[in-house]
């Protein structure tokens, strides 16, 4: 499958070619060519010099805020791992009466992290979504720059 690379400042990812940006009031969110799928990217940099901390309110901020007031939505999948110079979290929320997905990665290094959110909104199954979350999650980078150490 093909891809097109998409980031800035110091990240950079790969979605499937063809996905695009539909709506100039959100430049953080591309989506796929059906509209049945859409990424959203956020860089954060923090103040102070917990990253770990600042990763889980952004995590417990993310749980808060799932569409419906997270009515329906279970965690079915949630990774963390802290150690050396990168922080990486990822958690994956089901709506199973809504059959929607979204497939989140959390990657962070010295004062900033980038969040990739990837929705799959016609998901049957969250183990076989047809758009893959996982793979293009997975692209996610981030390049080293010693201005934010």
């Amino acid at each position: 499958m093909t891809s097109i690379e998409v980031g800035g400042g110091g990240w950079s990812a790969q979605l499937p070619a063809g996905w695009r940006a539909t709506d100039p009031s959100r430049p953080g969110y591309v989506e796929a060519p059906d509209g049945a799928a859409g990424a959203h990217f956020v860089q954060v940099v923090i103040r102070g010099d917990d990253l770990v901390a600042s990763m889980q309110r952004a995590r417990s901020a993310e749980r808060n805020s799932l569409p419906r007031n997270g009515d329906g939505w279970r965690a079915v999948g949630q990774c963390e791992l802290a150690g050396g110079p990168d922080v990486d979290f990822s958690t994956d929320y089901y709506n199973t009466s809504d059959r929607y997905l979204i497939c989140s990665r959390m990657l962070g290094r010295g004062r900033r992290f980038v969040r990739m959110t990837l929705h799959d909104y016609d998901c049957e199954d969250p183990a076989r979504s047809t758009h893959q979350p996982h793979r293009w999650l997975a692209s996610l980078t981030l390049q080293d720059d010693a201005g934010e150490r």
